[in-house]
């Protein structure tokens, strides 16, 4: 498969599926950066939900911290495993940041707010989103964060419904030439 040199360290696969693409992050500062990149082509108003699936220490808090610092915050960002939610109001949105990792059933993330939360015009960032994977709606973007080595990791962004064409196209311009 061919291989092109991007943005910071990122390597882009090209793939034939045009709602999902492959970067490989040489480090925690680029898979932030990556991030970063992709708050910039959210849309700008209404609810966006991005589900973030991998293991333990994959970088899946780093990736919330480049999303949430793209949007206006520079710090403050922690996995809620303990809390369960985390709210941070950024210079432009709210994001909302799960963490499903210690909930065992459907009413556990009831029981947080969920469809409150779910439905609510702002960002939504969930956290071990593997565990229950029927409750989401068909309307969102997810984040696969595979590990290849202690500092690589493959970051695969996925678009799903409508509301997101086009997201990849110019994520992945912006990733190409710098732009952040």
């Amino acid at each position: 498969m061919p291989k092109k040199k991007g943005f910071m360290g990122t390597k882009r696969l090209i793939r034939k599926s045009s709602n999902k693409k492959v970067f490989c992050s040489s480090s925690a500062g680029v898979t932030e950066k990556i991030a970063v990149v992709l708050s910039k082509v959210l849309p700008k108003k209404g609810n966006v939900v991005i589900l973030f699936f991998g293991g333990l220490g994959y970088g899946k808090t780093t990736f919330i911290r480049g999303l949430v610092k793209g949007l206006g915050l520079n710090s403050g960002v922690a996995s809620p495993t303990f809390k369960l939610v985390n709210v941070y109001k950024t210079r432009c949105r709210i994001v909302y940041h799960l963490d499903l990792y210690r909930l065992t059933t459907v009413d556990d993330v009831l029981s947080v707010g969920y469809e409150d939360i779910i439905t609510s015009p702002h960002v939504v960032a969930i956290e071990w989103a593997e565990k229950f994977e029927d409750i989401y709606p068909k309307e969102r973007i997810e984040v696969r964060l595979m590990y290849v080595s202690p500092e690589q990791r493959k970051v695969v962004v996925k678009t799903c419904g409508l509301m997101y064409n086009g997201l990849l196209t110019k994520l992945t311009s912006k990733l190409e030439v710098g732009k952040v």
